[in-house]
């Protein structure tokens, strides 16, 4: 069944992996398009063409999303006997191209806008004045924060100055090897990766999640504070604990109104429990646009 697991989890990544690079082979002509004169037509066109670009990206990256819940779970119930086999899968799994992936849906969802709005003639960032640039940050809305931070590298490093606590993937983890892992695959990706140690005694009033969050709890503590300090419009988060309620977690999920993809993985419920939890899940699915459970 690894085996099973593993081969679908790769042919998910292949098709993500062909998304990508045919984003990456496509962008160069849109980028030449945007400062040509287009007829309605071919706007509307191009328009189309990066709408299902995106979806397609969104797609491919659910599907990937689905084979790694699975192989996370499948690994909790039973046992792989071929060590070397699970080592090198688990470690290929580990490093998808999720981070990857989120960044290249920013991007067309970029470009689509310069595309609906043609009468905007763009200013390149690093050409206005350090004291403009600073107060066109400022002013920003949350959720465009973490759009701009993604556009290129000047604004990157305009926003971590200016506004440090706008992340788009916030990992919040048990042990510091984990901390590693994330920080050495997709070094590009705006992130910051954490242990629960670490996190509690973090100074901080407020951060905001742009596309992911990732969160370990195992003491009431590191809920209260991620209560606390963590908001944003991230489509994914992921919740593991096994000291925290069920009740909490969804407290955790209702942060962001812009959920597509939620996982959690809790300790025992109770009997009593089970049909509270039930109606609460069919309460989400019936009024929010979720796309995984």
């Amino acid at each position: 069944m690894f085996e099973r697991i593993y081969t679908d989890y790769l042919s998910a990544e292949h098709r993500l992996q062909r998304v990508l690079v045919q984003w990456k082979s496509l962008k160069p002509r849109f980028a030449t398009k945007k400062a040509a004169v287009l007829t309605p037509e071919t706007r509307s066109l191009l328009i189309l063409s990066l709408k299902q670009q995106n979806q397609y990206v969104k797609q491919a990256l659910q599907k990937v999303y689905e084979m790694k819940q699975c192989w996370n779970i499948y690994k909790k119930i039973d046992y792989c006997i071929d060590y070397k086999f699970f080592n090198k899968a688990h470690a290929k799994i580990t490093k998808s191209l999720e981070s990857e992936s989120i960044n290249v849906a920013n991007q067309i969802e970029i470009v689509l806008l310069e595309f609906q709005n043609p009468l905007i003639a763009p200013i390149p960032f690093k050409s206005l004045p350090y004291e403009f640039q600073n107060r066109l940050i400022q002013l920003l809305p949350p959720k465009d924060v973490t759009t701009f931070k993604s556009s290129g590298n000047n604004a990157f490093k305009a926003v971590k100055k200016h506004r440090p606590n706008f992340v788009n993937l916030l990992y919040i983890v048990h042990m510091n090897v984990e901390v590693q892992e994330i920080l050495d695959s997709h070094k590009l990706c705006d992130k910051i990766a954490i242990t629960e140690t670490d996190f509690l005694p973090l100074k901080i009033t407020s951060c905001y999640v742009g596309s992911e969050l990732s969160i370990f709890l195992s003491v009431p503590e590191a809920y209260f504070k991620a209560m606390d300090i963590i908001s944003g419009d991230f489509n994914v988060i992921k919740i593991y604990g096994y000291t925290i309620l069920w009740t909490q977690a969804f407290e955790l999920i209702n942060i962001s109104s812009r959920l597509k993809y939620v996982f959690f993985e809790l300790g025992m419920i109770e009997d009593h429990e089970f049909n509270d939890l039930f109606n609460a899940l069919m309460l989400l699915l019936k009024t929010r646009k979720l796309e995984y459970v």
